[in-house]
């Protein structure tokens, strides 16, 4: 619904060891705060302190200064072309408003500076809505006349900022198996019908790696995990793109000298230090990608290609542990018990994994007592001082459901001062589901309540009768699609009961 309200591609999709969640993108946001008119109980804006003078104080906390990159980085050494071509065609596939261009003017200039006549195109498309951009650059030892496209197998370097559009049809068309390198970006980066519609997947990064490897000279392919890396770096991914120039560069798939390049940064003028590094780490990553894997803080080269917050801990114990602070431990042996229970029914471990999963989706519903204790959570807190430093002001923006029901239409702003009523309320969470569960006897709290208790009989009754296993796992996914807060919430409920009625009819 954020998505929807603010049609930003700064509200993402994230997955985490509880599942799909939802972020904001701090690199990329806009701050226009028409995501703020979602129907969401989880937003807090945060603002940096400020100086006696009125200017914000820098923290320090945001964004870090990264280890100095190798100086010395051995020279490139250029990957053989085939013989008998003029020119040197390169395409770079990205996102509008990530600095595809930039790199573009970037490259474009240092040819100039090494002697090429150079042609460009600026594909910019929708851009402004975080959509595809596509940059071609032509270099020429001597000046032809020419489309400043790239035709049909003429690219020589794909500089794939972003895998899913470098692999989509139209710009394949431009590689060649004998001609093309590619270098790209693994880091996942979400569409907008991602964003609008959570339920869809990203592509799995090895069917992109290997439909660009099948049009280029895979052996000299070179990916990434570029956001992951520079994040750690920088603590965002803002020079992402002058990372992967870097790659790019100390991997031979330029014709274009290190000081050109560095020149061309120069001259450009935009955060030259900070640039200058990113290009260097990038080549470093070719030289020694260990080293920068440390230096981000990351802990290998395959981690940083996993999905966020990915865990090799069982994720049953995992939110079993969850739900005694969610609230109590006898809630925790209820989710644990009807597990044990499916598995003694003969329940596969594809349906316990689902019901796992979709079980606690249903027993931690957030209502006033989750939000709270979310919002006070150390992660939290900690998510408000890397935007803002330890002194930043963190405003909640809470909509409760029962001001509502009396009229209320816009969000309550809460500050600091209204902590010890956070507390008290993340306190009461022990109340849910008892009779002094003032907030429970809502509408929608009756009915979360009650979704647990259907989901649980329904599966038990499945698992013991001859329903076909694919009815089964169907209906033990059923409930992610129980998506969203309040009335949202209640037209998804809606549609989950007409669409397991529909299973189990034709089951």
């Amino acid at each position: 619904d954020c998505g929807q309200k603010s049609n930003c591609l700064s509200v993402q999709p994230v997955e985490t060891e509880y599942g799909r969640k939802t972020r904001i993108d701090q690199s990329s946001c806009n701050l226009d705060f028409s995501c703020l008119q979602g129907d969401c109980p989880s937003f807090a804006t945060i603002t940096p302190r400020r100086s006696l003078f009125g200017r914000k104080k820098a923290t320090g906390e945001a964004k870090r200064t990264p280890p100095i990159a190798p100086k010395a980085i051995v020279e490139p050494v250029a990957v053989p072309r085939p013989d008998g071509l003029s020119e040197f065609i390169i395409r770079m596939p990205g996102i509008g408003g990530t600095g595809v261009v930039t790199v573009s003017q970037i490259v474009g200039t240092a040819a100039m500076l090494q002697g090429y006549h150079v042609r460009g195109l600026d594909q910019t498309g929708l851009s402004q809505k975080a959509g595809p951009v596509v940059s071609d650059l032509c270099l020429s030892l001597h000046d032809q006349q020419g489309s400043n496209k790239a035709g049909n197998g003429e690219v020589d370097l794909m500089l794939a900022f972003d895998l899913l559009g470098a692999a989509s049809d139209a710009q394949i068309k431009g590689a060649s198996a004998e001609r093309t390198i590619v270098i790209g970006s693994s880091s996942q980066t979400p569409t907008g019908a991602m964003v609008l519609h959570p339920g869809l997947e990203y592509p799995e990064r090895s069917e992109m790696e290997a439909r660009l490897d099948a049009t280029s000279r895979a052996t000299s392919n070179r990916y990434a995990p570029v956001n992951e890396l520079v994040t750690g770096l920088y603590g965002d991914n803002a020079s992402a793109n002058v990372f992967l120039l870097g790659v790019a560069l100390q991997a031979g798939a330029i014709p274009i000298t290190v000081a050109n390049i560095e020149r061309a940064i120069e001259l450009n003028g935009v955060a030259v230090d900070r640039n200058i590094a990113a290009l260097r780490w990038g080549r470093q990553w070719i030289v020694d990608p260990m080293s920068v894997v440390a230096a981000a803080g990351l802990e290998s080269p395959a981690r940083t290609n996993d999905a966020p917050g990915e865990t090799d801990a069982d994720p049953i114990a995992l939110r079993a542990r969850d739900l005694v602070a969610y609230q109590s431990a006898s809630y925790s042996k209820r989710y644990l018990g009807v597990i044990a229970d499916l598995r003694l029914a003969g329940a596969s471990p594809a349906v316990i994994e689902a019901v796992g999963r979709n079980l606690y989706k249903l027993m931690a519903y957030k209502d006033e007592y989750e939000v709270a204790r979310l919002l006070l959570a150390p992660e939290a807190r900690d998510a408000a001082r890397a935007v803002g430093g330890k002194r930043a002001r963190v405003t909640w923006q809470l909509h409760p459901p029962m001001l509502r029901a009396l009229g209320m239409k816009n969000k309550l702003k809460l500050g600091r001062w209204a902590t010890p009523l956070m507390m008290a309320l993340r306190a009461g969470r022990r109340l849910r589901g008892t009779p002094f569960d003032i907030p429970g006897y809502t509408r929608l709290r009756r009915a979360e309540r009650q979704l647990v208790v259907e989901y649980v009989g329904t599966m038990q009754n499945l698992v013991q009768s001859e329903t076909p296993a694919d009815v089964v796992i169907q209906v033990a996914e059923l409930p992610d699609m129980i998506r969203g807060y309040e009335s949202i919430k209640e037209r998804n409920i809606e549609a989950y009961h007409v669409r397991l009625a529909e299973l189990l009819t034709a089951s």
